[in-house]
């Protein structure tokens, strides 16, 4: 089955010679998850946090934007590096650049 699943794809390649699936299902685990793919996406999570930012509803809508956030925190939190709740509320009102009064309580409640 997972032969199937992986035909004609770069997977493929990793267990190609792998007659036993638990086998080559933990050869793919190591692979698409092991230490070097954790590290890239820790630095990709921490890469968005600098670059991600809130203005208004016309370019990014906040929803999106705290989706986004979070998304980032899960992953730093899944390759242990999680960040206190204080440090998040830290980067959801640092990177809120919307001077609306009403706006900024809206956040803050």
């Amino acid at each position: 089955m997972l032969k199937e699943l992986c035909l004609d794809t770069e997977a493929e390649t990793w267990f190609r010679n792998i007659k036993c699936g638990r086998k080559a299902m933990k050869v793919l685990q190591i692979h698409y998850d092991g230490p070097d793919e954790s590290k890239r996406r820790k630095e990709e999570a921490r890469a968005k946090l600098k670059t991600i930012y809130y203005k208004h509803e016309g370019t990014f809508t906040f929803e999106k934007f705290v989706t986004n956030l979070y998304d980032t925190f899960q992953i730093l939190e899944k390759y242990e590096e999680p960040l206190y709740e204080q440090e998040k509320l830290r980067l959801l009102f640092n990177k809120c650049q919307n001077a609306h009064p009403e706006f900024k309580q809206e956040v803050v409640i």
